[in-house]
């Protein structure tokens, strides 16, 4: 328990320090990447593409594990997301920071059936190797 609280706890400080230098705007794009996800010292990887529109309209995809739906756009600036297709946990909370031409993803499951599991990523535009 206390490993997982650390973790979450370290989590927030990075993402807080990413958040002090990226843009208060919603990205608008595709972006790619590969998520990273540790469970019970298990650590998994997996694809993803996001895309978001203006007025923050988004989809995403996680090609590797057959599995996408929709982002829908909370007061807080994050996202509730809902698996429309596959079999990936539905209802997480999604946040992105973009800082230098990169976004950074990251996904709790705190209102879902998994509630201890979280996951992050760095994502690059489409068409960027």
């Amino acid at each position: 328990m206390k490993k997982r609280i650390l973790l979450a706890l370290a989590f927030g400080v990075l993402l807080a320090a990413f958040a002090g230098s990226a843009s208060a705007q919603q990205p608008v794009g595709t972006w790619r990447g590969v998520g990273l996800q540790v469970q019970s010292g298990v650590q998994a990887t997996w694809s993803l593409d996001v895309t978001i529109k203006a007025g923050g309209a988004a989809t995403i995809e996680y090609p590797s594990l057959k599995c996408g739906g929709t982002l829908a756009l909370l007061p807080s600036g994050q996202y509730r997301e809902t698996i429309t297709h596959g079999d990936c946990v539905t209802g997480g909370t999604v946040g992105f920071v973009q800082t230098g031409g990169k976004l950074i993803y990251y996904w709790t499951g705190e209102k879902t059936q998994a509630p201890d599991m979280n996951a992050s990523a760095v994502l690059l535009p489409a068409g960027v190797a």
